[in-house]
């Protein structure tokens, strides 16, 4: 997890850069439970707010990019549920047929059964 700070910090920073493009989506979001709490210290139900912004900018072309994705949670009665964190911060050099990354990224993987005859 990260700061809130530091993350506010890196937003701002970002912000800062003159070319480039920003995104963000605020949720909010109910969790409410069936089932009566087993212990008092348990709610039944809560509120929290999400906050994800994204900045993205490209040079060079477009060869060059960097995306920053920072997310905020603020829930209203789990502290562990209420963090700060980065998304994504990466950024990637291409060229005609090949690509470096260099950050932290999510890399989706997804793997098909059956598609290749035995």
């Amino acid at each position: 997890m990260c700061n809130p700070r530091v993350l506010l910090l890196l937003v701002v920073a970002a912000g800062s850069a003159s070319a480039g493009e920003w995104n963000s989506e605020i949720g909010l979001e109910g969790r409410w439970h069936w089932q009566n709490a087993l212990d008092a210290a348990q709610h039944d139900k809560s509120v929290s707010l999400t906050l994800q912004t994204e900045y993205y900018t490209d040079w060079n072309g477009g060869n060059d990019s960097f995306t920053f994705k920072p997310f905020l949670r603020i829930d209203q009665q789990d502290d562990e549920r209420t963090h700060a964190d980065i998304r994504e911060a990466v950024w990637i050099r291409s060229g005609d047929d090949w690509e470096i990354r260099l950050g932290v990224d999510k890399v989706h993987v997804y793997q098909v059964h059956g598609l290749m005859p035995s």
